[in-house]
């Protein structure tokens, strides 16, 4: 009685092909190949249960609500960050920190004199492949950040948080985007747009931002 819907149709989808389309099945099938204490341990390279040393209260990022996941529909829900995965826009910046610090974690600071703290992640070569397959999210006419094209250098990931209780009707949407530079690190850029109803979306909001830090 479970399933997970494909929104963007292709014949045979690969790890760029689902970064490309943002294909939930891909990463639902992955996850349960590896099992999750594989996949815990992946995740829990990055900043999941950490307390951030910020001068603002911030519940630490949640893999789940649990220790365990109760079903393998959780892990399967959880792989393309849904799930009970909760993650603030700062906690998200530093998730996705590691792609163009290649594979290093770099923990976020509000204040200039605060001490700027890292930690190695992944391997350069690992993030390489992430990234090629994210530039192509903007540059391939299909992906789902092609709006940003006219901005030079960037790769993106799109996403959206659809909240509901159940699998049946479309709840509530967040449309949100993460965007970096991958020539000179110059930037990384998290939009969000809450309650999401076809308006400019998180990415179409960002692009007069990217060209302003050309």
């Amino acid at each position: 009685s479970y399933f997970i819907s494909r929104l963007n149709f292709a014949a045979s989808v690969d790890l760029t092909t689902s970064l490309v389309k943002s294909d939930n099945i891909y990463y639902a099938i992955q996850a349960l190949r590896l099992g999750e204490e594989k996949f815990r341990e992946g995740l829990n390279k990055l900043i999941f249960g950490e307390e951030l040393d910020l001068p603002v209260a911030m519940t630490p990022a949640q893999i789940s609500n649990d220790d365990k996941f109760a079903t393998s529909a959780l892990l399967a829900d959880t792989s393309y960050g849904q799930g009970q995965m909760l993650l603030s826009p700062l906690q998200m910046a530093a998730t996705y920190s590691v792609l163009p610090n290649d594979g290093t974690v770099v923990y976020p600071k509000l204040l200039k004199s605060a001490e700027q703290k890292t930690k190695p992640a992944f391997q350069p070569a690992t993030i390489a492949t992430i990234e090629s397959a994210l530039t192509k999210v903007v540059t391939s006419a299909d992906g789902t950040g092609h709006v940003l094209n006219s901005v030079p250098n960037v790769a993106a990931k799109t996403g959206t948080a659809e909240l509901k209780a159940t699998q049946q009707g479309r709840g509530v949407e967040n449309s949100l985007i993460v965007a970096y530079d991958t020539a000179a690190s110059r930037y990384l850029v998290v939009s969000i747009v809450e309650n999401y109803t076809g308006t400019p979306s998180a990415a179409e909001r960002i692009v007069p931002l990217l060209k302003s830090m050309q």
